[in-house]
């Protein structure tokens, strides 16, 4: 009898110590879910964010082509106003010229 009920009681805390260990894993694992969820949504937010910063970086590429674009033509364009000045310059310089020697 003595035996039979230290065999009883021995199962009886070994179901008991089961029972708050299936308790505790079970809170661990809803613990990881939250961690789980909480990286994955900490996840989708970083990789949100790199595909702004390459859409940015895309646009200021573009950006600064344009730039680039427009300052070469404005550059040729201003190379083809000193021309022209000089031409006419030089055109009046040789007008008076031979206004003088004609008169």
């Amino acid at each position: 009898r003595l035996e039979q009920n230290v065999r009883e009681s021995g199962q009886s805390s070994l179901l008991e110590g089961l029972a708050r260990l299936d308790s505790a894993l079970k809170g661990v694992g809803g613990e990881v879910q939250e961690l789980r969820a909480s990286f994955e949504h900490e996840h989708g937010a970083m990789q949100e964010e790199v595909r702004h910063i390459c859409d940015d970086r895309e646009e200021l590429k573009q950006a600064g082509a344009m730039m680039q674009e427009q300052h070469e033509a404005l550059s040729g364009r201003f190379d083809e106003f000193v021309v022209s000045v000089v031409e006419n310059s030089s055109a009046r310089r040789r007008q008076q010229d031979a206004e003088e020697a004609g008169t």
